[in-house]
C-alpha cells in the first residue's frame, strides 16, 4: 500500500530547491504536525532518495536557512534531533538558557568574566570561555594566603606583638 502525504501549499510555493521539497516531503512521513521532532540521519536519507551523504547535509541546510527544519539538539550527545515546520509561521526558536548569570560566578571572577563578555565574538564563543574559566576554578585547589600577606589568618600572638607563652 502506497503512502499518502498532504503537502502544505507554503512549501509547493517555496523557493527552495525540487530536492529540498522532495527531502521535506520524505521527512513528512516520518514526522506529522502534532509531532514534528525526528532524529535524521543523513545516510539513510541519502540510500532512500539515491543521492550522496553531502547532498542531504546540503539540502538539511538549505531547509533550515528556509525556516523548514530547525535543529533542536542532540540525542545522547550522538544522534541530531530536527522539528519539521508544517506551519507557515516562522518557528520562535528558543534561545537556550545562559550556564550562569553573574550573581552565581564567584566575585573574584566577574571582572575576569566582564572581560571575556566584552572580548567575546558572540554568545557562544562566551559561554565556552566562562565555562573554562568556572571549570578553572573549581579545579585550582584552594590555598591559604601567605603569612606575609595583607588579609592572612595570623596567630593572635602575632598580631599582639607579644610572643606566646606556653
Amino acid at each position: 500500500m502506497a503512502r499518502c502525504v498532504q503537502i502544505p501549499v507554503h512549501i509547493i510555493k517555496s523557493t527552495i530547491s525540487p530536492s529540498a521539497k522532495l527531502l521535506w516531503m520524505e521527512l513528512s512521513m516520518i514526522s506529522s504536525p502534532k509531532r514534528p521532532l525526528l532524529m535524521l540521519h543523513p545516510e539513510t536519507m541519502a540510500e532512500k532518495m539515491g543521492r550522496s551523504k553531502r547532498t542531504i547535509a546540503r539540502l538539511i541546510k538549505e531547509l533550515e536557512k528556509a525556516g523548514l527544519l530547525v535543529h533542536r539538539g542532540y540525542i545522547q550527545k550522538r544522534y541530531k534531533t530536527y522539528e519539521l515546520i508544517w506551519s507557515e509561521n516562522k518557528p520562535v526558536v528558543k534561545k537556550p538558557e545562559p550556564i550562569s548569570t553573574l550573581e552565581q560566578i564567584p566575585p573574584e571572577l566577574r571582572e575576569q568574566t566582564q572581560q571575556i563578555f566584552l572580548e567575546s565574538r558572540d554568545r557562544a564563543e562566551f559561554t565556552r570561555r566562562v565555562s573554562q574559566l568556572l571549570r578553572e576554578h573549581r579545579e585550582k585547589p584552594a590555598r591559604p594566603a601567605p603569612l606575609n600577606q595583607p588579609g592572612a589568618i595570623r596567630p593572635a600572638w602575632e598580631s599582639s606583638g607579644s610572643s606566646p607563652s606556653f
